[in-house]
């Protein structure tokens, strides 16, 4: 596998606000993170690429929960379409936990949709549990699994 690098995304230059734009609409069409987001969760959240040979192979954005410091909630997490199931999910999800830890994050929850079976046993396999059952969370018909990881289990 080409070497990859999780970086985190401090600055929103427009080149990489499109390219990670484009990554969003292949994953998740209207419901994923566009121009207009991205600047957004650049400057008041965390935007993560993963990056190899000045190509983005993935992207994640994370923001605070406001009524726990410690908590945050993974808002979109993914990779480029015709590249998933190379490991390039772990790669990006073992950074992004590793500066998570850093940080004093205590709790991560993120949700992901009950057939959307890779994603789930991606983060089950980092210790990630099923916490409950959210129907119709985006809109009928859209429902999640709500997913919690605590900081014991990230340091295990």
């Amino acid at each position: 596998m080409t070497e990859c690098k999780v970086i985190r995304i401090e600055t929103p230059s427009p080149q990489l606000v499109d390219e990670i734009a484009l990554l969003e609409e292949a994953n998740f069409g209207r419901g994923g993170l566009n121009e207009w987001h991205l600047p957004f969760i650049i400057r008041h959240g965390r935007l993560y690429a993963l990056e190899s040979s000045g190509k983005i192979l993935g992207a994640a954005s994370l923001i605070r929960d406001w009524d726990h410091d410690a908590k945050a909630y993974l808002v979109d997490f993914a990779i480029v379409k015709g590249r998933q199931k190379e490991g390039l999910g772990r790669l990006l999800l073992k950074g992004i936990l590793e500066e998570m830890e850093q940080e004093g994050t205590e709790v991560l929850e993120l949700t992901v949709a009950e057939e959307n079976s890779s994603a789930t046993n991606l983060y089950e396999r980092f210790g990630f549990c099923r916490v409950d059952f959210l129907k119709d969370e985006y809109g009928q018909g859209q429902d999640r699994w709500l997913l919690r990881l605590i900081t014991q289990v990230m340091s295990s």
